[in-house]
């Protein structure tokens, strides 16, 4: 249910904020392949080691590359056909490399806080080498300014948004030259101007003074109309709408007005540059009052205003069912639509979010069809190294769910989802904690902070690309 802004904003290369998160569409083919015999690992054992016969023998095996930038404090993989997780050899260059017969999974854990772990089960069928960023950049500077009106406000990869006006605001910055985008209006009544103040040169601390719909070069919006051909009448349109304004990038939304949240209101073209790119996230939630389980689907399509557009949603998932334990979560599906990719993943968050860790298994669609899989599941307690810190907290809510996603075009992107929420456990008369389940109401609450927070946390990593 996360993955369409995920892969979006992989493809512009910034985020809106600080954290950690993951990548986008599992299923995706665009990075380079690699092969050739090489050194081998450094687990226990060792890791695979280089095979190419310069005789003209056996041809050398498909190798892996891992590209992490900054060293991660954990990396580890293992062959599906073995149990024995290893080490890859490498890092001095920012990748890790190793040789893979079959189907294959890696781990990556990039922060001391372990609050995001990602692994990736793949062939050497999919693309051979796996972007998982580690590090951050540095923002060390501050662009101040005062909205008049209520609005948001973004440059870079940061944003800022108020419903009270006036307000001041304080984003962070680094040296260089960055678009500021101001949009006037509110998540709850809609946008209806932007302001854009092009090449903002930032070499320190930077005040903006007043930002002033009255005085800044605004235009407004244009209303564009989007349907879709196979909605269900009880699901719950939302949207967002995406603006890429030379290095910035800038997100909005409308919550809370369901019948216009498809009347999205878009920059016109006669605004924006050449290389400027606009799009809008389609989304369509069901959560029946009598399941604890919620669905979700969503597009992501190059918009332009005054151009309307229908579109087809991604089909539902079949019956799936999830079954948890501490440490393990495995998802059950009956059937899957058209897709590239599939992502498990489990939450645990805090009441107020100032804890918020995530786990992704991240599997490609040739994966699922090597081993005839129906079911997968989510556990990394028996990985050397996985520390005790980094696993979920059984005091904490937690969301699990299974994203089916699919990349049909250049900035396509869809994905179909099914969350369950497991509720906070509650003491028992006898003093030990049971885990009860949530009315489907306060459920539906939990999954909408959990997808907001996770949106936030994974924008952020992808910013770091």
């Amino acid at each position: 249910m996360k993955l369409l802004a995920f892969a979006l904003l992989a493809s512009l290369g910034a985020g809106c904020a600080s954290g950690p998160g993951r990548t986008g569409d599992p299923g995706g083919t665009d990075d380079p392949g690699g092969s050739g015999g090489g050194s081998g690992g450094s687990g226990d054992t060792g890791g695979s080691g280089g095979s190419g016969d310069p005789g003209g023998g056996a041809p050398p095996l498909p190798r892996v590359k891992v590209v992490t930038g900054a060293p991660p404090v954990l990396i580890a993989f293992r062959e599906e056909a073995g149990a024995e997780w290893k080490t890859p050899a490498g890092g001095e260059d920012g990748a890790y490399e190793f040789e893979v017969s079959g189907p294959y999974r890696v781990v990556v854990v990039c922060t001391d806080t372990g609050d995001a772990v990602a692994e990736y089960a793949r062939t050497p069928a999919d693309a051979l080498v796996i972007d998982h960023r580690c590090g951050s950049r540095e923002f060390p500077l501050r662009v101040r300014g005062e909205m008049l009106e209520s609005g948001e406000v973004f440059l870079g990869g940061f944003g800022r948004g108020q419903s009270q006006a006036p307000w001041t605001f304080a984003l962070k910055a680094a040296a260089g030259t960055d678009d500021f985008v101001a949009y006037f209006g509110s998540l709850t009544t809609g946008f209806d101007r932007i302001a854009i103040r092009r090449d903002v040169a930032i070499t320190g601390d930077l005040e903006l003074g007043t930002i002033d719909a009255a005085q800044e070069d605004t235009h407004p919006l244009v209303a564009t109309r989007f349907t879709a051909s196979n909605l269900d009448p009880a699901e719950v349109r939302m949207s967002n709408t995406f603006l890429q304004s030379g290095n910035t990038n800038a997100i909005t939304g409308l919550f809370n007005h369901p019948d216009q949240a498809w009347q999205i209101p878009l920059v016109p073209d006669d605004v924006l540059r050449t290389s400027d790119r606009q799009f809008v996230q389609l989304s369509a939630d069901l959560s029946p009052s009598d399941s604890p389980q919620r669905r979700f689907r969503a597009v992501l399509r190059a918009a332009h205003a005054g151009e309307s557009m229908e579109v087809a949603m991604m089909a539902p998932l079949g019956a799936t069912t999830f079954e948890t334990t501490a440490d393990r979560v495995t998802a059950t599906w009956a059937s899957l639509p058209d897709y590239g990719g599939l992502d498990l993943w489990r939450e645990s968050f805090s009441s107020d979010f100032s804890r918020f860790v995530i786990h992704d298994l991240l599997i490609t669609r040739a994966f699922v069809e090597a081993v005839g899989a129906t079911s997968s599941a989510l556990d990394f307690s028996d990985i050397p190294g996985f520390r005790p810190e980094w696993r979920h907290d059984p005091a904490l809510e937690q969301v699990v769910g299974l994203d089916a996603s699919h990349g049909p075009g250049d900035g396509d992107h869809e994905v179909s989802s099914l969350s369950q929420d497991i509720p906070a456990p509650v003491t028992d008369p006898g003093g030990g904690l049971q885990r009860a389940a949530a009315p489907p109401a306060d459920s539906g609450r939990a999954q909408d902070r959990a997808r907001r927070e996770h949106e936030r946390a994974v924008r952020a990593r992808l910013g770091k690309r």
